[in-house]
């Protein structure tokens, strides 16, 4: 991450709409204004894992999730509302997505993104998913956000 972040460790159901069995992050850690770190790990009984090994589908949402977490954080910071409003969004492309290994269940996953351009609403950000420092995954995300969900 390039600049500190603003804040760190927040539970993501605090910050994005989605529940059990649809959320596929557990903690926004840490993030900036274009920057953001999450954390998840994936139960065996979880939607997202198949034969007990995570599913290519539930990382691009992780990766997804995060970015929403951040943009509902960021949000909130510029609101000083510490609950409230949600940035809600659409995928809307995945891009340059390599799976480098599948990651098992019940073993962390940190998952890192970064904006790297938006237009208006419309977002191309690139990420990276780890498991114990190895690379599993990485490509870009295009989303489109509005702030109207509440949580």
């Amino acid at each position: 991450m390039t600049q500190p972040p603003l804040h760190a460790g927040v539970a993501a159901d605090e910050l994005i709409p989605h529940r059990p069995p649809m959320q596929m992050i557990d903690t926004l850690q840490q993030w900036t204004a274009d920057s953001a770190e999450g954390v998840v790990t994936f139960s065996q009984d979880h939607m997202g894992v198949v034969d007990g090994f995570v599913t290519e589908p539930a990382l691009i949402e992780a990766m997804a999730q995060t970015l929403a977490a951040m943009e509902s954080a960021n949000a909130r910071s510029q609101d000083g509302a510490s609950k409230g409003t949600a940035v809600s969004g659409v995928l809307c492309g995945v891009s340059r997505f390599d799976i480098k290994d599948v990651p098992r269940a019940g073993m962390p996953l940190t998952i890192e993104v970064v904006v790297e351009k938006r237009l208006g609403p419309m977002m191309l950000a690139s990420g990276s998913i780890r498991c114990q420092g190895t690379l599993v995954a990485s490509g870009q995300l295009q989303v489109r956000t509005q702030e109207d969900a509440e949580i």
